[in-house]
């Protein structure tokens, strides 16, 4: 189930924007996104979508292909950007919080932690599973980072495990 979804520098957001289904250490089983036409409804949306189709698709990727960055429209032509999707999710096993972050032609970091319940989630008590940034890989999990050095740099992680 959806806890949280995060995301900066896509579209027309250029901050973090955030879709929140916990309060009160509850979580919302239905969410309900307004306000007025041309405001980014749609954008939540559609970077939910890519953040998914990033993570699904990423296996099948060359090493010449660009990873469909779609930055903040309004952002200045010479500024350093960066794209950013988190996501935190609870499954039978636990709450996992994984996320990524990327420009138009590498992941630049990535990284999936567990917590032990939605309290220790909310509180950052957890366990880091694996950490990337750049040619850098660390964590309790040995695997990823001994899929690090064949994992092309436009690709997850997460699609090699």
């Amino acid at each position: 189930m959806l806890i949280d979804f995060r995301f900066e520098n896509f579209r027309s957001y250029h901050r973090e924007a955030r879709l929140q289904l916990a309060r009160n250490g509850e979580v919302n089983r239905v969410a309900a996104i307004y306000g007025p036409n041309a405001s980014g409804k749609t954008n939540v949306v559609n970077a939910l979508a890519m953040m998914r189709g990033m993570v699904l698709g990423s296996s099948s990727l060359n090493s010449t292909d660009v990873i469909g960055f779609q930055p903040f429209v309004f952002a200045v032509k010479d500024e350093k950007s960066e794209g950013l999707f988190e996501v935190t999710f609870s499954t039978d096993e636990g709450v996992w919080r994984y996320g990524f972050s990327f420009d138009e032609k590498v992941i630049t970091a990535e990284w999936l932690f567990e917590y032990q319940d939605l309290t220790h989630c909310f509180e950052g008590k957890g366990r880091q599973i694996y950490v990337r940034e750049g040619a850098n890989c660390d964590g309790e999990l040995q695997t990823a980072g001994d899929l690090l050095p064949k994992t092309l740099p436009n690709m997850l992680l997460l699609a090699k495990l």
